[in-house]
């Protein structure tokens, strides 16, 4: 339909949040069986891979192995700006003989976080956890007498004697931003199709956001959505186009 001798206007309301791209399928970490994981250390690389489910060597069905001592690390897409968290849905070894242990470091050994249970009955040492729930673990927040972890990094070690099991822990596995990351939305804009246009929508070409402070969006993906369809990730460095029906349009952007 023909738009002769009038303009149609196009408001542009930004909105901003952030979010992790959705997985197309989650990514399990199950520990070794003994020794170090393979793959390790795993990293946190949005948007392939936003998080990590975490299980033991038993999976999320089976109950992890005897005469195991391995070990897994977690590190984040960036140091600077991101760390690890490990928070443990459920929890449960062979209390008073298997032990679990945690690091804030990337190695094995570096920076023990104390865990509330003593040396077991088989020669573990203490500062384990063995039928208690770590609960949540934040590389380098709330863990008092370790030293630094540059890595920002999370490491643990599971050792079991040679008889009986338990079921072994779930976990989920993400980073957490180091420092609160404020966004600030370019203006709303209105614009017009001009005289004579007979098309129904409009290019609306708006600056990108900027960030306070500066690279705390790393290891994010930028994307929008219009009036909540489907996202479209943003690939401009500096400026992005957005295509706009007619009316009211709010275009809500994510990191």
């Amino acid at each position: 339909m023909k738009k002769s001798n009038f303009h149609i206007t196009v408001s542009m309301a930004i909105l901003w949040a952030f979010a992790c791209a959705p997985l197309i399928a989650q990514t399990n970490v199950n520990m070794a069986a003994n020794g170090a994981t393979l793959g390790s250390p795993f990293q946190i690389a949005p948007p392939a891979t936003c998080f990590f489910n975490f299980y033991d060597s038993g999976g999320p069905v089976f109950n992890y192995n005897n005469s195991a001592d391995a070990n897994v690390t977690f590190v984040p897409s960036n140091p600077a700006t991101h760390r690890i968290q490990v928070s443990f849905s459920a929890f449960g070894l062979e209390a008073g003989f298997d032990a679990f242990y945690i690091y804030n470091s990337n190695t094995v050994g570096t920076n023990q976080v104390p865990g509330p249970q003593g040396a077991t009955f088989t020669g573990f040492p203490a500062g384990n956890w063995q039928n208690i729930n770590p609960g949540t673990i934040t590389a380098n927040t709330g863990i008092a007498a370790v030293g630094a972890n540059a890595a920002e990094a999370l490491t643990f070690r599971l050792r079991t004697d040679n008889s009986f099991t338990a079921a072994g822990w779930s976990a989920i596995v993400r980073q957490v931003p180091i420092i609160n990351c404020n966004m600030t939305a370019p203006n709303n804009q209105t614009v017009f199709t001009g005289a004579g246009s007979n098309s129904c929508f409009v290019n609306v070409n708006t600056l990108l956001p900027t960030f306070l402070p500066g690279g705390c969006q790393a290891g994010y993906q930028l994307q929008y959505r219009i009036n909540g369809g489907i996202p479209t990730i943003v690939l401009d460095p500096v400026t992005t186009n957005i295509s706009a029906p007619v009316g009211l349009n709010v275009v809500t952007w994510e990191l």
